[in-house]
């Protein structure tokens, strides 16, 4: 009886969603006109204010963008700190990471209102899952400043949950990576599609710069190979369906173990998605969780890397994950990088930018596949690498021969 229960409740439970979702859908379209209107007010101020809202550091993808605007005599660029209700215990150390860099911020938590009394022009959401923020937070209730949509990952899918959520649809402008990606977009029924924007992604450039620009956050390790563990959180029966392609429970440990065999050859980082660590309390239970994590931290060979990771990426020598969105931004760095798969049909929700970048991948699917990957990277063979340069060259490059903060400051200004 309890299982029917439940199984009655989940099934009432996505049909109030669904009705949810049509009311909101057909209310956008008497917001849509208020979207001209105030987008005409907004280009003809001296000064626009911006206010960027965060809850993870490591999904925070438009500090490039921030920065842009802070330089930029129309803009005044502001951060809003709030709880992620995805990651718990996020929110400090993204307050650790925005004074190490000297940025100003708002505690978007203190005190009721507090968007209303900055009073944004314009605000950046990079999540789009409406369980994301606190609902005071949620877009739904700050709707006289206008919305915009920077992705918290590179859009590498192919179906209506990759492109359908509603803060895209309320949004003035979402802007994407390329041409590639608006395709896929256009090709999921359903949508809107009139306030998409070409114009790179922010953290293009950041990916783009050399590696000189950034700090290297690897253990001194002489001449060893450097190689990231990174895997995603998605166990089957913990996500939705055909997301569910996290390998972690099947070579997590034996991971693990090649650090060990390797420790004379290779330094690793573990640098795992922030929601594996709950999933895998549940899992394993807190003893074994914290000792597994305690393990990467402390070995010779070894370093655990939880916050940002653009240095990381840029001074490794490879890459071993399953994480969709690290499927192109590992490309940027043009090393070797395998992936790790239970089902080779995982890739059929893919759009041509993540499909072609997963054809630029190793594959492993077996302990002895992954062994011999990491042997080829200390012997430095690497039979993929014209693929990899020439995903690059067509895909990685934002548009109009300018950077994708450039390009999304004139897509704002009308310039």
């Amino acid at each position: 009886m309890p299982s029917k229960l439940i199984k009655i409740s989940a099934t009432l439970n996505k049909l109030f969603n669904a009705l949810v979702y049509r009311f909101w859908s057909y209310l956008y379209l008497l917001y849509r006109p208020y979207v001209t209107y105030k987008a005409k007010k907004i280009r003809k101020k001296n000064k626009i204010r911006v206010l960027f809202i965060l809850a993870e550091l490591g999904s925070w993808k438009t500090e490039a963008l921030f920065k842009a605007m802070l330089k930029h005599p129309r803009f005044e660029a502001i951060l809003g700190v709030t709880t992620s209700q995805e990651v718990p215990g996020s929110k400090q150390p993204l307050i650790d990471y925005i004074k190490s860099k000297g940025y100003d911020y708002i505690d978007l938590d203190n005190g009721k209102n507090v968007i209303e009394q900055i009073n944004p022009d314009i605000k950046f959401y990079y999540k789009p899952y409406s369980g994301s923020y606190p609902i005071s937070i949620g877009f739904k209730k700050h709707l006289r400043s206008l919305t915009c949509h920077i992705h918290y990952a590179f859009n590498t899918g192919s179906d209506f949950w990759a492109f359908g959520h509603l803060v895209c649809k309320y949004s003035w402008f979402v802007f994407l990576e390329n041409e590639a990606v608006y395709k896929t977009r256009l090709s999921v029924k359903k949508i809107y599609h009139g306030n998409v924007a070409i114009t790179g992604y922010p953290m293009q450039d950041q990916l783009c710069a050399s590696k000189t620009n950034y700090a290297n956050p690897w253990k001194s390790c002489g001449e060893k190979k450097k190689i990231i563990y990174a895997p995603h959180h998605s166990f089957p029966g913990t996500n939705g369906i055909g997301i569910e392609y996290a390998t972690f429970l099947v070579f997590g440990e034996f991971l693990l173990k090649m650090a060990e065999k390797y420790k004379d050859s290779v330094q690793w980082a573990f640098k795992p998605h922030p929601t594996l660590y709950p999933k895998l309390i549940k899992k394993w239970g807190k003893q074994k969780t914290d000792q597994y994590y305690k393990t990467w931290e402390s070995l010779e060979n070894t370093q655990i890397e939880l916050g940002e990771y653009a240095g990381l990426f840029k001074h490794s020598d490879a890459m071993i994950h399953d994480c969709s969105s690290f499927t192109v931004e590992y490309m940027f760095s043009q090393n070797p990088v395998l992936f790790l798969q239970l089902d080779a049909k995982q890739t059929d929700r893919q759009g041509e930018f993540g499909h072609e970048a997963f054809l630029a991948h190793y594959l492993a699917s077996s302990e002895s596949a992954i062994e011999s990957f990491i042997k080829n990277v200390i012997a430095e063979t690497d039979p993929l690498r014209e693929k990899r340069i020439s995903y690059y060259n067509k895909y990685l490059l934002p548009p109009n021969n300018k950077s994708a903060c450039d390009n999304i400051i004139s897509k704002i200004l009308n310039d």
